[in-house]
């Protein structure tokens, strides 16, 4: 702003694009803060559902040795589930 004095002729140029600029700026400053924000957020989202299928699936495959062991006597060996069940299970469950 200093270049121009306030008669010169391209003064008034000069102070439309810095304000131009500025906004510009602004926006741009706002958009990637609001996109931070957002990874975030999905990040400790993900966290929690995470932790949530972890202690579920382990909850489901305790139960689930307990009932299959019960019918077979004491040598029983509880048989494994496969992980697509308990996912699928999971996703049904807790959302729903």
């Amino acid at each position: 702003m200093l270049q121009f004095t306030p008669r010169h002729p391209n003064s008034a140029k000069a102070l439309n694009n810095w304000e131009k600029k500025s906004s510009y700026l602004l926006r741009e400053i706002i958009k990637f803060r609001t996109y931070i924000e957002t990874l975030q957020s999905a990040s400790q989202r993900r966290q929690m559902v995470d932790e949530k299928r972890i202690s579920w699936a382990a909850a489901k495959k305790d139960n689930a040795a307990v009932i299959i062991t019960e019918g077979r006597g004491l040598g029983a060996v509880p048989r494994p589930h496969r992980s697509s069940e308990l996912e699928f299970d999971f996703l049904s469950t807790a959302f729903a």
